[in-house]
């Protein structure tokens, strides 16, 4: 994955509003994005599941990004390519980088969906990546 798309992927994320729902009091936002062939084929959006449901973090019942943004490209995926997904997490206040490590089920979910590398913001700042096995 080029630098470009990591930027560009910061650059869109940055670019969202945060939601004010109240249900969002107190959360950060993740932004997901599958990218093939070094292109965004779509972006997910962590939000509050209704009726909730608990995936991955104890403490947030609701999609997780990365299923919420696998869920919209799995139809625009070519098949035998490998593909790749980038996490962003921004905090409330001056949209900074936070850690956006996928959680264990995230993960698994999409290595058994062929997800080859993940690229995720870190509270320093960074893109960190984990190659998949």
């Amino acid at each position: 994955m080029t630098g470009n798309i990591l930027r560009q992927c910061i650059r869109i994320a940055r670019s969202k509003d945060l939601p004010s729902h109240p249900s969002w009091k107190g959360k950060s936002i993740h932004y997901t994005f599958v990218v093939q062939n070094n292109k965004i084929l779509e972006i997910g959006v962590n939000r509050p599941a209704s009726p909730p449901r608990q995936y991955g973090y104890p403490s947030y019942a609701g999609i997780h990004s990365e299923i919420d943004a696998w869920k919209k490209a799995r139809g625009l995926l070519i098949d035998n390519k490998s593909w790749e997904i980038v996490n962003i997490r921004l905090l409330r206040i001056g949209k900074r980088l936070a850690d956006a490590a996928p959680c264990n089920h995230c993960y698994e979910f999409l290595i058994a969906r062929g997800c080859k590398n993940f690229y995720f913001s870190t509270s320093s700042g960074k893109i960190a990546k984990i190659v998949t096995k």
